[in-house]
């Protein structure tokens, strides 16, 4: 039976406790762990500046939490040792949070960096439903186009 956590706490504790799983998912390297903050059909579309993914999609986009975890394994390749902070954030009566984030870290392919940019989550009670990240990178941009 699936927990409905989303009801059961007020909203800015939810939004609280979703970023932080992200976050610690994120620092323990575990795509999965990251995917299963989604629903399970849930989108992740990556709203990076500038070129088209491997598929030819204007902005890359992961549908499900297989293809999210599958995407999000690929950036870890790319830059291991990446930390993910939330540095703001806010939450709105439609279920959405709106979050400052930043990415830093990583030993690997390209180098240390550092990369900053802001998320638009819905949520819904079996977890994000849609997030659509925004950032402005050149390294992030040629991670994406590498993609699926």
């Amino acid at each position: 039976m699936q927990v409905d956590w989303l009801s059961q706490m007020n909203p800015e504790a939810t939004q609280e406790s979703l970023l932080a799983r992200l976050e610690v998912a994120w620092r323990a390297g575990d795509p999965r762990s990251v995917a299963e903050c989604f629903a399970i059909d849930g989108v992740c579309e990556w709203r990076v500046a500038g070129g088209r993914s491997a598929r030819g999609a204007r902005w890359p986009r992961s549908v499900g939490r297989g293809e999210v975890s599958g995407t999000i394994a690929d950036l870890m390749k790319c830059a291991p040792a990446t930390a993910l902070e939330f540095v703001t954030s806010s939450y709105g009566s439609d279920k959405r949070i709106w979050a400052e984030w930043r990415l830093c870290g990583g030993q690997g392919r390209a180098g240390r960096h550092e990369t900053a940019g802001v998320a638009i989550l819905e949520v819904a009670a079996d977890g994000i439903r849609r997030a659509s990240v925004y950032a402005d990178s050149k390294r992030m941009r040629s991670r994406l186009r590498r993609l699926r």
